[in-house]
């Protein structure tokens, strides 16, 4: 194992990302792009394969999308020093305001689909 790839230090030209699976997943963009979603995805030029499952009866990752509430501000879960240098806090949108916008695998599907002109199938 090199210990550079693990801790986060290799340079990108180091690897080659050849696939994204996601098994009942979702994707987290932040909130700024969350109208335009696709425009997050083409900050990076480099767009692997993509191959998703998902139901679309999960009660707790939607397929479509949305929102990420992040804990209120005083829980203990809201920072972490241990695995970084300092501290990274979250943000703290309030109760009522998700902090992240999720795509399940049929929101990604749609922005592969009509945004990148990928093509793609979905299969119920």
């Amino acid at each position: 194992m090199s210990l550079d790839n693990y801790l986060g230090n290799a340079s990108e030209s180091s690897y080659t990302i050849k696939g994204v699976l996601d098994l009942w997943g979702s994707a987290a963009v932040p909130l700024n792009f969350a109208s335009n979603p696709a425009s997050f995805f083409s900050e990076s030029s480099k767009k692997p394969g993509f191959i998703a499952f998902h139901g679309g009866c999960d009660g707790v990752i939607k397929i479509d999308s949305s929102y990420m509430y992040f804990p209120p501000s005083g829980d203990y879960y809201r920072s972490e020093s241990l695995c970084i240098n300092g501290t990274y806090t979250l943000l703290d949108n309030g109760a009522t305001k998700g902090d992240l916008k999720l795509y399940g695998s049929l929101g990604l599907y749609g922005i592969l689909k009509t945004s990148f002109n990928v093509p793609c199938e979905l299969l119920d």
